[in-house]
């Protein structure tokens, strides 16, 4: 039977964190999210199909909808939007294939766990080539060039079934979209071309480059120094941000839902502020204070 956790909030209160991991049968909020963004984005692809709005003023709104989809996904990605893996696997499927319907979820799924093993590691976090070089930042609208090379240089090493199933959707999802562009016209194209990568951009700024700037902290020496709490403005940051001013919680606690991480943090807050977390200003990106490093 699912449990729905009690939140009260305590300096020191392992009962309610280990509440605040039970995962919910259906993650309302997650629910929510796509009520709002999947009509906005099929009245976006038939107001510019059928020539109603231009389609690059279209990609701003198509863009910002594109970037809140991705809290659906992060969330099936690890587990939390549902206590039912097949829902898991179901919403990240849908969700994902409407920004990019050649990457299997499980290419994703593959990248984002070794990033949060790896955590600004080159050479193994896969999100560390999107901040460490000159060119880093032309990688933004192209998230793909990051993960799936760096997927198939170990595909030896994962499930053939795995590995088929992300090959054989990369010309599938190219061979759809190549055929939807040709019978609904180029403006669809222009469309979702510019959307999806402003969307990808804004993705990796909030969920990659904020929460780990400056990015020369290893996870593996100063779990805490590696990834930041972003203090202030939470009314705004968020919602703006989807809880990843919380970011440093959900590294802590991955499969905890995203709109449970404050709860998280102050379930055993003593324990976590005595690790001396790394803490930025809500408009800032360097640290409040140095932080000895290990």
């Amino acid at each position: 039977m699912n449990q729905t956790p009690t939140f009260t909030t305590t300096d020191d209160n392992p009962e309610l964190l280990k509440r605040l991991h039970i995962k919910p049968k259906i993650s309302w909020p997650v629910v929510a999210i796509l009520a709002v963004t999947l009509p906005l984005a099929l009245f976006l692809i038939v107001a510019v199909t059928c020539e109603w709005i231009n389609p690059v003023l279209a990609a701003i709104p198509g863009a910002i909808i594109g970037y809140y989809l991705f809290t659906p996904i992060h969330e099936a990605v690890h587990r939390s939007a549902s206590n039912d893996e097949k829902i898991n696997d179901l919403l990240a499927m849908l969700t994902i294939n409407l920004l990019l319907p050649y990457i299997s979820p499980k290419a994703l799924r593959w990248g984002h766990m070794q990033h949060h093993r790896f955590t600004n590691e080159v050479g193994k976090d896969p999100d560390a080539s999107l901040t460490h070089r000159w060119y880093s930042y032309f990688l933004w609208p192209f998230f793909e060039l990051s993960y799936l090379p760096a997927y198939f240089r170990v595909a030896k090493q994962r499930p053939k079934s795995e590995v088929r199933q992300i090959i054989l959707q990369l010309p599938l999802g190219v061979a759809a979209l190549a055929i939807l562009f040709w019978f609904c016209g180029w403006q669809l194209f222009i469309f979702w071309f510019l959307a999806s990568r402003m969307g990808l951009a804004l993705i990796v700024l909030v969920f990659v480059y904020l929460p780990h700037h400056p990015h020369t902290i290893l996870q593996k020496d100063d779990f805490y120094g590696a990834t930041m709490l972003r203090d202030g403005w939470e009314w705004l940051l968020t919602p703006l941000m989807m809880g990843q001013n919380w970011h440093l919680v959900h590294h802590l606690y991955p499969t905890i839902p995203f709109y449970r991480l404050k709860k998280a943090w102050y379930a055993r807050k003593a324990f976590h502020e005595s690790n001396n977390p790394a803490r930025v200003d809500a408009f800032s990106l360097q640290a409040k204070e140095p932080r000895p490093y290990p």
